[in-house]
């Protein structure tokens, strides 16, 4: 058995019941999540990609990327950063 197993195991003896019937419904929803087939990553006719974190809102397209990698490389090899 894992030790994150065997911490939860451990751990359901101080939850109240009303947390026990909680955490039966979240332990279903991750294994129905877990068994569900995730989508392939769908790109756009546009190949235009769609980020998130600092970028979300912005659309950047496979040039954009391409000369950032390019950038990148460049500074590597130089030594600059």
């Amino acid at each position: 058995m894992s030790q994150s197993k065997q911490r939860i195991i451990e751990s359901l003896d101080d939850l109240p019941n009303d947390s026990l019937s909680a955490l039966a419904e979240f332990a279903e929803y991750l294994r129905a999540k877990a068994l569900t087939p995730r989508p392939a990553a769908v790109v756009e006719s546009d190949q235009s990609m769609p980020l998130g974190g600092l970028f979300k809102g912005y659309r950047f397209e496979e040039p954009d990327f391409a000369a950032a990698r390019n950038e990148a490389w460049k500074a590597l090899e130089t030594g600059k950063e």
